[in-house]
């Protein structure tokens, strides 16, 4: 287990956000969201599990840490392209279907794109152009 001699601040950073990510994630699938989709469920288990093991590994400083940082960015990117893509799919659907008066409403769905956005596709973004930007992504 080697540790890296540079100073931790972003490293730190970067752990905590990995928690708080990996924390949000687990409340909204497993607590807020009415319907256990199998699917759904094992998604959220292996993107948190991944984002806990980075802010270990982080924290720590040592050498994988990179490496299922890179893994967890890679599937929390992945996860909310497909997050997205459905709430945006969704929204359109019913607009078409039920008309601009009927459903939740856009602002609702707005709502919803503005709290995934900032969490499943820029975060992951940040942690990738960071590991790039320390050299430690080949």
């Amino acid at each position: 287990m080697t540790r890296d001699p540079r100073p931790p601040g972003m490293e730190r950073l970067l752990a905590a956000g990995n928690l708080v990510v990996a924390v949000v994630i687990k409340l909204a699938v497993f607590r807020a969201w009415p319907v256990r989709v199998l699917a759904l469920e094992i998604a959220a288990g292996v993107v948190a599990a991944l984002l806990v093991g980075s802010a270990v590994g982080l924290l720590l400083r040592v050498r994988w840490a990179p490496a299922v940082t890179r893994a967890a960015a890679v599937a929390l990117l992945a996860v909310g392209s497909v997050v997205t893509a459905a709430l945006t799919l969704g929204m359109t659907f019913a607009r078409a279907v039920a008309g601009a008066g009927a459903g939740p409403g856009a602002l609702l769905h707005g709502l919803a794109l503005a709290l995934v956005v900032p969490y499943a596709i820029g975060y992951p973004i940040a942690l990738l152009v960071w590991l790039k930007a320390r050299g430690r992504v080949g």
